[in-house]
């Protein structure tokens, strides 16, 4: 049987931008999701509130750029040692997609 969320298992998700923190936020009313962070995509304050509602958060201590796929395949080993069994979720953007000011919505570039 595949490790889910609702298996009992954890499933992990890398979110790369704020666009992907607020996916997770979707997400994670499901129990057993983990969140992994680059540095720099939340502040502190954000980090701390996370937590304040009981949500699993993890955050590296370098920032992951979703275009340096060395640096992203380096987060999910990380990853896999702190969870081995975890499904891992990774955000990902297409190239021709970016960020509107904002950073909550996509537009083509």
């Amino acid at each position: 049987m595949p490790v889910s969320a609702r298996s009992g298992g954890v499933v992990v998700f890398l979110a790369l931008s704020r666009a992907g923190l607020e996916s997770f936020k979707f997400l994670r009313r499901e129990p057993g999701f983990a969140l992994w962070v680059g540095a720099g995509v939340l502040e502190e304050s954000e980090i701390e509130e996370l937590w304040a509602e009981g949500a699993n958060v993890s955050i590296f201590a370098y920032e992951i750029s979703a275009n340096d796929a060395e640096a992203v395949a380096g987060a999910i080993d990380t990853i896999k040692e702190h969870h081995p069994h975890a499904v891992v979720w990774i955000e990902y953007v297409a190239p021709d997609i970016a960020f509107a000011p904002d950073s909550k919505t996509l537009r083509p570039t």
